[in-house]
């Protein structure tokens, strides 16, 4: 299966994921743009560093962490209708 194939059948699965990947995505060309026209930083230090990666990752782990939970509590849902 190749990478494309791989992909469609992931966003695919549920909604949340489709959601999820937008969101990511939508999140990833934000910090291009803003990397690409944004100004050169001047603290470039080592806590500078890390908070900018963290800031870079937290979202992302944040959005993935609410498709789960999405997808945890529409399967409670589900058994407990069922």
């Amino acid at each position: 299966m190749s990478l494309p194939q791989r992909i469609t059948s992931f966003v695919q699965q549920d909604a949340a994921t489709a959601i999820g990947a937008a969101l990511s995505l939508l999140w990833l060309i934000l910090l291009l743009v803003f990397w690409l026209f944004g100004g050169s930083g001047e603290g470039s230090g080592g806590v500078a560093r890390l908070v900018t990666i963290v800031g870079m990752i937290l979202p992302l782990a944040l959005i993935w962490l609410a498709v789960g939970l999405a997808r945890r509590i529409a399967t409670a849902a589900f058994c407990a209708a069922g």
